[in-house]
């Protein structure tokens, strides 16, 4: 807004000064009276209604300058003088109608801008105005421009900080950003809740120029960020961006540590522990699930493992010298699966063979009587299973082995008949196919003498024969004999 006041100015000090730089430049004939001490009746040019600036222009704009100037004689030459704070600058006024126009170039944000207006007539008098000031304003708000707005990395993960350029502009001569009004306002995803806030920076992007970027820190997987760009410069004028966004990723599968087995070398009749270390970093998915997988001499099985940092899971019995393979997996809440190195053990047998019922017949065997030795011997049905069976006997100082034979689950073997009075010892050896081995007590026995055989003639047995029959009979026929009765007078003396 521009107001036109009529005024008789008073020369002021500021005024004397800029006068007198102007008039030290021209002829001394053309200075003001009370410059030359020259006396004249005729008036100075009369200079009134010099335009005042009361609303500041904006650093774009040019600001015209009118005054009206009359004199008695005739007006000559028409001045404005104006100061930037550093530089005076003189512009002659030209005449339209009945007012001399001159205009003030547009001015930086802030520049405090003083002018006057001196004139002078044909006759040689000079007169000048007031001094007349105003200070540059700058009206328009920075400019933000959605295009000239991005984050980096474009899809952050859980563990990372998110720069966000932006490109804040003022035109030239407008206040500059200022830096630390200027911020980055962010949320997870509701305007409900104060955002946070964060200072920009400036960051040379080449060959962009000067870019402002401030940091968003990390968030938890899945969360939905949101923010915008707020700038205010020195003359307080503001700007706010529209809103964008970005979600959080978690594109790594977990970390799989410490995979092990117990016991380091599990026998066939032992489960098998295997326990391993699973793990997600904070603000990570989080781990949905932990697989064990085994081979198991024909075909991969898979169970669940169970835990929290520290997940187990048991592998079944397996038989003896099963080269068990084995290997984990783990998925997290995203989806992401990670595969661990694969560990292998095989089953062992430590266990001897099992020897039962051990026994032998005739138990006290005559004169070159062969003896048959028998014994169960037997392993579990997923232990290594029975190689060999050895009976081991020995009648003096040296001992010979026999390999029994297997029937029906009975190892059987037979050791030869030895004469009278021979002492006879023995002992069963049994191996498996891990290369364990079981003995049996030694057993004893002593060879009895055969009893002498007694030949009979056939008279002589038909004879012994009726005597037994008659002996027989006649004890049946005196058992069947009847009693005699008692007299009656004994049964009554009775």
């Amino acid at each position: 807004m521009v107001i036109t006041l009529a005024i008789t100015p008073i020369l002021s000090i500021e005024t004397s000064n800029a006068y007198s730089e102007y008039a030290s430049r021209q002829d001394t004939k053309f200075l003001p009276a009370q410059y030359t001490n020259e006396i004249d009746d005729a008036q100075p040019p009369q200079i009134v209604s010099v335009t005042n600036i009361t609303t500041p222009p904006n650093y774009n704009e040019p600001v015209p300058i009118n005054v009206t100037v009359t004199d008695d004689v005739q007006v000559d030459t028409v001045v404005l003088n104006y100061s930037d704070g550093t530089t005076s600058f003189n512009l002659t006024m030209t005449k339209e109608e009945e007012l001399y126009n001159a205009t003030i170039p547009a001015l930086p944000w802030n520049t405090q801008v003083q002018y006057w207006v001196y004139a002078n007539d044909t006759s040689g008098k000079w007169n000048s105005s007031g001094l007349y000031s105003y200070r540059v304003a700058d009206y328009d708000p920075p400019t933000i421009s959605d295009l000239d707005i991005f984050h980096l990395p474009m899809y952050p993960e859980f563990n990372e900080t998110v720069a966000v350029y932006a490109k804040i502009t003022n035109p030239k001569n407008a206040s500059p950003i200022n830096l630390q009004k200027s911020q980055l306002f962010y949320w997870n995803g509701s305007l409900l809740y104060p955002p946070y806030s964060v200072r920009f920076d400036l960051a040379p992007l080449p060959p962009l120029g000067d870019w402002y970027v401030a940091k968003i820190p990390p968030f938890p997987w899945k969360t939905q960020v949101w923010y915008s760009v707020y700038a205010e410069d020195w003359a307080k004028n503001n700007a706010t961006s529209g809103q964008k966004s970005y979600e959080i990723k978690d594109s790594h599968g977990p970390s799989i540590s410490n995979l092990s087995h117990t016991p380091n070398s599990p026998q066939y009749n032992e489960t098998v522990k295997i326990s391993t270390n699973v793990f997600e970093p904070e603000n990570a998915s989080g781990v949905s699930q932990v697989i064990l997988s085994y081979f198991n001499g024909i075909k991969w099985d898979n169970i669940t493992m169970t835990g929290q940092g520290t997940y187990t899971a048991q592998i079944p019995k397996l038989p003896w010298n099963t080269n068990v393979t084995y290997k984990v997996y783990a998925r997290d809440k995203a989806q992401k699966l990670a595969t661990s190195d694969t560990r292998n053990y095989i089953v062992t047998d430590s266990y001897a063979p099992t020897i039962a019922n051990l026994n032998w017949n005739p138990k006290e065997p005559k004169t070159n009587t062969p003896v048959v030795v028998t014994a169960f011997v037997s392993e579990p049905a997923t232990a290594s299973g029975t190689s060999l069976v050895i009976l081991s006997y020995g009648a003096g100082f040296a001992w010979t082995n026999i390999t029994m034979t297997k029937s029906n689950g009975v190892y059987t073997a037979q050791i030869p008949g030895f004469k009278n009075a021979t002492y006879v010892k023995f002992k069963i050896h049994a191996k498996d196919n891990a290369g364990n081995s079981a003995t049996s007590p030694v057993q004893e026995y002593m060879v009895k003498p055969s009893e002498p055989s007694i030949s009979l003639p056939p008279t002589f047995i038909i004879i012994i024969i009726i005597v037994l029959i008659l002996v027989a009979a006649t004890a049946i026929i005196a058992r069947r004999k009847p009693k005699k009765r008692r007299s009656k007078y004994l049964r009554e003396i009775d």
